[in-house]
């Protein structure tokens, strides 16, 4: 049987903590990080390529094209007994009469006339 407070045990768990920690940490960085990151080089064309053609486009004043993508489906369910919902942030709660639902998470992305990120929003 190993000892959980023998030295070497100690060191296992300690790099198990640390592994753990970095990766939640990444894991809620990297993305907005990613999308910062690419504000003013990132073009509609990658966008495009990374991740496929957009659900809805729509053409601003001035040549700003904005794309949303559907990154998640949102969910519905039946009007009987519908369960509570739980999300990352939230709880959804069941509506008695009409059912339940969550909505769709969608990237929003806004390109300047020369096709360049200008800005960019998740409704999520």
């Amino acid at each position: 049987m190993i000892q959980l407070t023998s030295p070497a045990a100690r060191s296992v768990w300690t790099l198990i903590g640390v592994v753990a920690a970095l990766t939640l940490i990444g894991c809620t960085t990297t993305s907005s990080a990613k999308w910062d990151d690419r504000v003013g080089t990132y073009t509609w064309d990658e966008a495009v390529a990374e991740l496929g053609e957009p659900t809805r486009v729509s053409n601003l004043a001035g040549g700003v094209k904005v794309g949303e993508w559907i990154t998640t489906r949102g969910l519905t369910g039946p009007t009987e007994n519908p369960p509570p919902l739980y999300t990352r942030d939230e709880i959804i709660t069941p509506n008695e009469t009409r059912g339940w639902s969550a909505p769709d998470k969608v990237l929003r992305l806004m390109f300047t006339p020369d096709g360049k990120l200008l800005d960019w929003k998740r409704n999520y």
